[in-house]
């Protein structure tokens, strides 16, 4: 049985209802750009607080320019093309701390989710002199806080050149490709523990503290890319469930005596290190240490001139500790952090000097990051669900846990970027159907400067057959599960219309919220014009409803999770308006996954699943992100196999449409290669696409056209 949200039930309309709309197509979302949106104001906020810069080109040339905040107006050039030696067309910049040179990066090359290595160029803002810091691309260039230093990541290993002198030193020399990595992290790390640099200097630029990665015992991942007439085979370390990690290490560099201390962290266990940070004081550096099943986390401080850390806060859990950002220093003693240990994910404000410890927020809701504390005036400002999970919203408090304000007040979901100093921010309101509203704002709320909107977007839907979208929750069992509806723009409640459920379903993600879903929103709402109710439900194992909501889930993930979709097709199904035997289910990821296992668990309620780049089997996924939900297979082996939907195709009734990219480097072909197999094996119909040479995104060139007209012909013709 459905019910209604009482308190958050939101109906979006795209105008009115029954105003002659026009029809659209895919060439409409993919081709013609008709439904065109802004992102946000793109610019460097500057140490002041009241100025930003921005790169923008004209051809060859180019022009760094400053701007002052509140007006938008111009207050001279920066840099430009023509006051260099050299010719750089730069991607991007970087200041320095004190905002006297400026890193230029050119030719940026992607490597895997996060990282990437470009040809760097360092400029003196003054004399506009420029030097390259290296003949090949580089990862990770940081300027020491002095200026006079920049380490940076080459082949594995670390360097630092002195611009002064403009010479360059190697801190290491044992780094090598597929075996040691200096000053970053392997493939896994920079996955799940969503991390990529791996070097740091501390605030006086005396120590270099960095990462050292021995991935030698990690078995290797290949794929093909079909680029020419010998396929191009690429290699590289992929630790998945069970196997061996990499033996991590971190060490701190000290320039003046030009030696490197080994933390002893003891790396010979089984451990991960998946944060590394100075803290305010230079000589300590803080590193936190978590053991392989993810459910013993430890935050250490470690001198620079002492191998031993010391143990500063550590928490033990029955499932797992999640790893986030969430960990600020302020003042000389104390930092803050966020924990689930009350059941919701709150702050906390930890004295390390007389280690104490102070909870700053509770309730039955979620603190979901810190985006900024100032010590000037002891506020901290964060985001929060306490206006129920739909919405994210922005807040302050100050240092002791009192004086809690909500900072943002329009409906939707906020998301927000602080400036320089915290006197300014920019929030960026999305809902449903509005990709944003971008807001220049004031913490003291005297301000508020639009920025930019989406006013255009919203008027062109309001001109197609865009449908009408309500908000409320399903019953499954004994839970009430988040649910959003999308009817089509003329529906007749007399009528009987086809389902299709969209789902995400996995840790850390909702689909059910009230924020701009993309490209998603607009092939959903295409769908509807052609005569389909569009759904989507997060399923327990989803987050922003506690850690026994998003926790439930384990050590069988997948069960509740299908269990749940399933239940919510089931109660769709009994609306009068609702053709049972026409429900469909689709998803990426994680999602299609669930949707493969909803194909397989439950047979008889869906008609037809597209599964896009899905796991098949959890024994092929990485470690960190499955051991986290499953611990390992030999640990829990009925946990892998009892819901990965490989183990069950004989059970498949539904027309099944599995797509992958032959280049996927996260949830590899191998998946829907063995999954395809098992069907052929089992006598399964099933239909199937590739896209060669393309990752986890699926993208490129028409590639996001295709696979969406190819879906969308498939959902036509079998549902």
């Amino acid at each position: 049985m459905i019910k209604k949200v009482l308190l958050i039930l939101l109906v979006l309309t795209s105008g009115q209802v029954f105003a002659q709309k026009q029809a659209f197509d895919l060439n409409d979302i993919f081709v013609k750009g008709t439904f065109r949106w802004k992102g946000g104001a793109a610019f460097e906020a500057m140490n002041n607080g009241e100025n930003y810069t921005s790169l923008e080109k004209d051809g060859k040339a180019w022009v760094i320019k400053k701007y002052d905040i509140k007006n938008q107006s111009p207050m001279g050039d920066v840099l430009k093309s023509t006051d260099l030696s050299l010719p750089v067309n730069p991607s991007s910049y970087e200041f320095t701390a004190d905002e006297k040179h400026i890193l230029l990066f050119e030719a940026t090359e992607s490597i895997y989710r996060r990282s990437s290595k470009s040809y760097v160029y360092i400029v003196n803002l003054e004399s506009k002199k420029i030097t390259k810091v290296s003949e090949e691309k580089v990862m990770y260039p940081s300027i020491s806080p002095n200026n006079n230093m920049v380490a940076y990541v080459l082949d594995n290993n670390i360097y630092i050149t002195r611009l002064d002198l403009l010479n360059t030193q190697a801190i290491t020399s044992d780094g090598k490709k597929n075996e040691i990595i200096n000053g970053a992290v392997d493939w896994v790390y920079e996955e799940e523990f969503s991390m990529s640099k791996g070097l740091w200097w501390n605030s006086t630029g005396t120590h270099l503290a960095y990462y050292h990665f021995d991935e030698s015992k990690v078995k290797e991942f290949s794929m093909d890319l079909f680029t020419g007439l010998y396929p191009k085979q690429e290699h590289w370390k992929y630790p998945k469930a069970g196997e061996d990690n990499s033996k991590v290490d971190v060490y701190i560099y000290n320039l003046e005596k030009q030696e490197t201390l080994k933390l002893n962290l003891g790396s010979e266990n089984d451990q991960y290190i998946p944060r590394i940070k100075w803290t305010n004081d230079p000589n300590y550096l803080s590193v936190q240490r978590l053991n392989r099943l993810q459910n013993h986390w430890e935050l250490l401080f470690c001198n620079v001139q002492e191998s031993s850390p010391q143990i500063i806060l550590e928490e033990q859990n029955n499932t797992y500790v999640e790893i986030t950002d969430n960990l600020k220093f302020i003042g000389k003693d104390k930092f803050l952090y966020t924990s689930e240990k009350s059941g919701f994910n709150h702050l906390y404000c930890y004295d390390f000097k007389k280690g104490k410890e102070k909870a700053l927020t509770n309730g039955n809701w979620e603190v979901l990051s810190i985006v900024a504390a100032d010590d000037k005036s002891e506020i901290i400002y964060y985001t929060s669900t306490e206006n129920g999970p739909l919405e994210d919203h922005f807040y302050s408090v100050s240092y002791t846990g009192k004086g809690k304000k909500q900072m943002s007040t329009e409906t939707g979901n906020h998301y927000v970027n602080m400036i320089n100093g915290n006197k300014y921010y920019i929030d960026h309101i999305s809902s449903f159907r509005n990709p944003g509203d971008f807001y220049l704002r004031s913490t003291d709320g005297k301000i508020k400067i639009l920025l930019s909107d989406n006013k255009e977007f919203i008027s062109t839907t309001n001109k197609y057959q865009f449908g009408t979208t309500t908000f409320g929750t399903v019953k499954s069992g004994n839970y009430d599960l988040n649910y959003w509806m999308i009817k089509p723009y003329n529906f007749d409640s007399t009528k009987k219309y086809p389902v299709l459920m969209h789902c995400y379903g996995g840790p850390g993600r909702n689909t059910v919220d009230n924020t701009f879903g993309y490209t998603n929103y607009l092939w959903h709402n295409y769908l509807s014009s052609q005569g389909y109710i569009i759904i989507s439900v997060d399923n327990r194992g989803t987050m922003k409803r506690g850690a026994n909501f998003k926790k439930s889930t384990y050590k069988q993930l997948g069960k509740y999770e299908q269990i749940d979709q399933t239940a919510a097709a089931t109660a769709f199904g009994e609306l009068p308006y609702v053709d049972e035997s026409r429900i469909g289910i689709w998803g990426w990821s994680f999602g299609g996954y669930l949707t493969s296992l909803c194909l397989t668990k439950a047979p008889n309620k869906f008609k037809m699943g597209i599964a896009v780049a899905p796991v098949t089997n959890w024994r092929y996924y990485d470690n960190i992100y499955t051991e986290r939900f499953l611990q390992r297979p030999q640990d829990n082996p009925s946990g892998y196999d009892d819901n990965s939907p490989i183990n069950f195709v004989k059970n498949i009734k539904g027309n099944y449409l599995i797509v992958h990219g032959t280049a996927d480097d996260n949830v590899h072909f191998q998946n829907s290669v063995e999954m395809v197999e098992a069907m052929i094996q089992a006598d399964i119909k099933f239909d199937s696409e590739f896209y060669p040479n393309k990752n986890h995104g699926i993208y490129g060139g028409n590639t996001r056209n295709h696979l969406y007209q190819k879906m969308t012909e498939y959902l036509i013709k079998n549902l």
